[in-house]
């Protein structure tokens, strides 16, 4: 996975580094995460099986890119392909927008996006925490870096999912109004 060792030993504040970003970019994932689930089913009116077949195309695609980004990672090293694939995803929510009951395409399109860019992501960041993490001790580094962004996953899902379910009068970015649900 890696083209070689590093030229020198990364500092104990670059071993840090991955950490803090992981923790910092989780959240900001979590943001969004919590929310698509409710834009997909209140807002675009998805059935559990679109749903879940969504899910399924994007789990696709990044196996499929995943050799290629593996290539890209080998050739060019993973900090260019971590930094590439970040902000390609920062896209994927503004794609979120253009899909409506009637008009279901604009998924299709973010699930090859996601697909791509997350698996670019997914391999780069391995590839970058085991390029970081010093031979000696190596195991609890790569699960220090793993477990570094779960607290902020958890803290930033609620806030998310609860922008999904603001009121109907007040001001959001979405246009959920779960309140008026006779399910809930």
């Amino acid at each position: 996975m890696m083209a070689g060792p590093p030229s020198r030993r990364a500092s104990a504040t670059e071993r840090r580094a991955p950490s803090s970003g992981t923790s910092v970019w989780n959240a900001a994932v979590a943001s969004v995460g919590g929310f698509i689930s409710f834009h997909m089913r209140v807002n675009i009116k998805m059935g559990f099986a679109l749903v879940a077949a969504h899910g399924v195309a994007v789990a696709v695609v990044r196996i499929a890119a995943a050799p290629l980004w593996g290539r890209a990672v080998d050739r060019l090293g993973a900090r260019p392909v971590l930094v590439l694939c970040s902000f390609g995803v920062t896209v994927v929510p503004v794609i979120w927008m253009l899909p409506t009951p009637d008009q279901l395409w604009p998924i299709v399109l973010e699930a090859l996006i996601a697909g791509v860019l997350w698996g670019g992501h997914g391999i780069a960041s391995v590839d970058l925490s085991v390029a970081l993490a010093p031979r000696c001790g190596r195991p609890f580094y790569l699960a220090a870096f793993a477990t570094a962004g779960g607290p902020w996953v958890r803290c930033r899902l609620r806030p998310g999912g609860a922008a999904g379910l603001a009121p109907a009068g007040a001001v959001s970015p979405t246009r959920v109004q779960l309140d008026r649900d006779p399910r809930l």
